[in-house]
């Protein structure tokens, strides 16, 4: 699909000096959540791919990505909102939207479950299109000098049949492999990763901890699980072959993207933590796949070995 672009074109690497000088201003750093989501989607919508990558990743490559820690680790230790361009070792292509998580202050968890909060999403593939694994990832901003804090949830290490993007539920609690041969090698995998990070456990607290207003809460009190469900209107044709960033190219601003609920513990009932809306369209760009960072959370075990 080709799109046009909306600016003079820009190599990655001006793409990025241009963001960083904008995003070490004062005016950024002490902007509030609406003002950072403006900026930065400036620098993200503004040089849409004229032609989509291709998705064409393999197991193999993975497998070598893998390989390379220091690479690995940079998704965990970076704080700031981008970094230098490079490709992700996982998720190498996306497409990303402006959205609001809309809260349901009924339910007892405090930060940004509390408040809700503005941001974005960038929905990507963990491979290619013939390993067909969906992957979500958050970004939400805070008023003022505090930085963002970011969510990635997937559902399986495993690829699905179904070309529905919506198919599964993303969680923080990511399954094992049962597919081969990832099952087969996930054992010696388990251990490469766990030097960095759980690999299939990212905590909620960070989330809990401080609201979109910049304030820190009391008694933070996170979800252990939490869960996304895709709007059924979103769900599409699973045999279809068109590329799914094409296809959420069609979801218009305003539009309910998931339905939030998590869990206390595995065998709690569930509860309703609010909606994710998207207030944009979904554009797939080399800043959104190469420059925007989106900080993986390790968890409390894996920092505490680290």
């Amino acid at each position: 699909m080709a799109l046009p672009d909306t600016k003079a074109a820009l190599s990655a690497v001006e793409q990025y000096r241009d963001a960083l000088a904008t995003l070490e201003s004062t005016e950024f750093r002490h902007a509030d959540a609406g003002r950072k989501q403006d900026i930065l989607w400036d620098f993200i919508s503004s040089w849409p791919y004229r032609n989509l990558p291709p998705l064409n990743m393999t197991v193999l490559q993975l497998l070598i990505r893998l390989l390379n820690r220091a690479n690995l680790r940079q998704a965990f230790d970076v704080n700031a909102d981008i970094r230098p361009p490079h490709a992700k070792a996982f998720h190498p292509c996306g497409t990303v939207a402006k959205i609001r998580f809309i809260a349901d202050r009924e339910q007892p968890y405090t930060g940004i479950f509390n408040t809700g909060a503005l941001g974005f999403a960038r929905l990507s593939l963990a491979m290619g299109e013939k390993n067909f694994g969906p992957s979500t990832a958050f970004k939400f901003l805070i008023d003022g000098p505090y930085r963002s804090e970011n969510l990635v949830v997937d559902q399986s290490l495993d690829t699905q049949t179904s070309r529905d993007f919506f198919e599964r539920v993303p969680t923080n609690h990511t399954l094992p492999p049962t597919q081969y041969p990832l099952k087969l090698i996930w054992p010696v995998v388990n251990w490469w990763l766990a030097a960095i990070a759980d690999p299939l456990y990212q905590p909620l607290d960070h989330l809990a901890e401080i609201d979109a207003t910049g304030r820190r809460a009391e008694s933070p009190l996170a979800p252990r699980l939490i869960y996304f469900y895709g709007a059924d209107e979103l769900h599409t044709d699973p045999r279809t072959t068109e590329d799914f960033r094409i296809m959420l190219t069609a979801i218009p601003p305003g539009t309910t993207l998931f339905r939030v609920v998590g869990r206390a513990a595995p065998a709690a009932a569930q509860t309703y933590l609010g909606v994710i809306q998207t207030q944009s369209y979904f554009v797939a760009s080399e800043f959104g796949d190469r420059i925007l960072s989106l900080r993986h959370t390790k968890s409390p075990e894996a920092i505490q070995a680290a």
